[in-house]
């Protein structure tokens, strides 16, 4: 995965603040994968086996609650420490956890996972390793599996509202929530100094960089740099627009993505992508 040190970092941010992260998924992104875990459990007989690609304690929650097996891999054990803080079950017969490179699950035998869940997972995983990345989940799944993944993209077209100004307005004119905000100036607005075409990243570290230098010629308050400077890391997150980052799954079975609504960011920003396994 890309940066186990900023995710110790993220980690032992958590276990100080004991705060909620704010890149942990809200109630509308859980939803969605409830129904669908719930529809693939309606379709099985036996207590369903599902892969979770990080320590996400929400996703791990809800498969307890919908009596699913939770296999979570993790390479970072903080990151485990950090999310137990926020567990609300708890049942170690129902759960495996594997301290874990996605790229080698040597732990999961072949075609033994019936669900993947991921939250901006593959976001971490470098493009020159995505294919290997691909190639494991294939391998523990089978046919008729299911993969669902928030995943942070990119537009593909310019979008006048998510440059840094037309964003800032709207938020002052309370337009966007303090999270679409973020999610903007973080993953679009700095894109000419933070994106690597080639590589496929965003560099969080420039991103913060840029919003620094609006707060040093008075684009931002000091309220509203201290927001969002609250959030800063170092972060390189491997990012696609929807359609690379569909035809890139598509290689595991049929792809479709869902918007989630509430938020006028995941349309374009965010979107969970659905794999049905062949």
């Amino acid at each position: 995965m890309l940066q186990p040190e900023e995710w110790t970092r993220q980690a032992m941010k958590i276990l100080q603040s004991k705060a909620r992260p704010h890149f942990a998924p809200d109630q509308e992104v859980l939803a969605i994968h409830r129904q669908l875990l719930t529809t693939a459990k309606q379709e099985t007989e036996r207590r369903l086996r599902v892969l979770i690609l990080g320590a996400t304690p929400e996703l791990a929650d809800l498969c307890l609650e919908l009596d699913c097996h939770a296999v979570r891999v993790d390479d970072n054990a903080l990151m485990f420490e950090a999310a137990a803080l926020r567990r609300q079950l708890a049942d170690p017969a129902r759960e495996t956890i594997i301290k874990g490179n996605w790229l080698d699950l040597w732990e999961i035998a072949d075609n033994q996972i019936d669900f993947v869940l991921g939250d901006s997972s593959l976001n971490n995983v470098p493009h020159a390793q995505m294919g290997q990345m691909l190639k494991e989940l294939k391998r523990v799944t089978h046919a008729g599996s299911r993969i669902a993944l928030r995943q942070i993209i990119r537009p593909a077209d310019h979008v006048p509202e998510y440059e840094f100004k037309a964003a800032r307005d709207a938020f002052r004119r309370n337009e966007l929530s303090p999270q679409e905000f973020y999610f903007i100036t973080r993953f679009y607005s700095f894109q000419a100094e933070a994106y690597d075409p080639v590589a496929r990243t965003l560099d969080a570290t420039q991103v913060f960089a840029a919003l620094q230098g609006m707060f040093a010629e008075g684009e931002l308050t000091a309220d509203e740099f201290a927001f969002l400077h609250g959030r800063a890391g170092c972060i390189v997150h491997t990012i696609y627009t929807r359609q690379e980052q569909q035809e890139l799954l598509t290689e595991l079975g049929a792809c479709r993505a869902i918007a989630p609504k509430s938020a006028c960011y995941f349309r374009d920003l965010a979107n969970i992508f659905v794999v049905e396994r062949c």
